[in-house]
């Protein structure tokens, strides 16, 4: 399929640092918050429950419903309904407009990286 990224596509332009951060490909050593960071940040400001948090994760990160329920052992309708309360409460309507949200979002706090320090 020319032009198209599977959803295993986009989850490869994610990158995980040795300490477990997740980063989009060419973020490494910048300032700028991870993946990680800028998702916890969303989940905080708009009020999701960890469980919430976890599967707005893995939908930043592109992965499709299928993917999301064997990762977290969960079933088909469990991952739907908290996808269905994440957009809710984010006020978004598709994984595209939570994705951008997410990568927009810019009340994440910074890393401070210092070439040399981890």
């Amino acid at each position: 399929m020319d032009g198209v990224q599977s959803d295993d596509d986009v989850a490869g332009d994610v990158l995980r640092g040795s300490e477990g951060e997740t980063s989009l490909a060419g973020e490494s050593g910048s300032a700028e918050p991870t993946l990680e960071e800028k998702c916890d940040a969303v989940a905080e400001h708009h009020g999701l429950s960890k469980r919430e948090r976890d599967v707005l994760r893995l939908l930043a990160r592109g992965y499709s419903s299928a993917r999301i329920q064997s990762e977290l052992y969960i079933a088909p309708g469990t991952v739907n309904y908290h996808a269905r309360n994440i957009y809710a409460k984010l006020g978004v309507h598709s994984k595209q407009s939570l994705i951008d949200l997410v990568l927009g979002y810019r009340n994440a706090p910074r890393r401070n990286h210092v070439q040399g320090k981890d």
